[in-house]
């Protein structure tokens, strides 16, 4: 019996069926979904009294945007792995995240191998997963 702890995940998605989708993508894996948050305010908030190691935190939503708690975040978690998993792939944004602590960005739609892929890779440097393209 192993006694490696899964790592500790925190969403922050105003959009429930990305966070659901999320969810599914991180079950059975060596991850473990702490929380959710649907606006920015209340996931910065959940964020510092859960300590996620991971974050994977949208651009766009009520309350302020993702790329506005990046700082916070990080001042608070300098050690947590923040995602951002967004449309938004402009390389404006990019840059933007990147400065304030982002380790990673995923492109919606993704796929389980963009998600999970880009967590792996995240804790080691920068990755930039585009865009999944659909599989019939």
């Amino acid at each position: 019996m192993s006694d490696v702890q899964p790592l500790r995940v925190l969403i922050i998605d105003d959009n429930e069926l990305t966070r659901s989708l999320l969810n599914v993508i991180l079950r059975g894996s060596q991850y473990k979904v702490i929380g959710e948050a649907a606006d920015a305010s209340s996931g910065l908030a959940m964020a510092k009294s859960l300590r996620p190691n991971i974050i994977l935190l949208d651009n766009n939503m009520p309350n302020g945007n993702g790329i506005d708690i990046v700082k916070p975040l990080k001042m608070a978690l300098p050690r947590a792995v923040i995602l951002m998993v967004t449309t938004q792939s402009e390389e404006e944004t990019i840059r933007a995240a990147m400065s304030l602590g982002a380790s990673g960005f995923v492109i919606k739609p993704f796929n389980t191998q963009s998600v999970l892929g880009t967590i792996a890779e995240a804790s080691k440097h920068f990755v930039l997963a585009a865009p999944a393209t659909p599989t019939y």
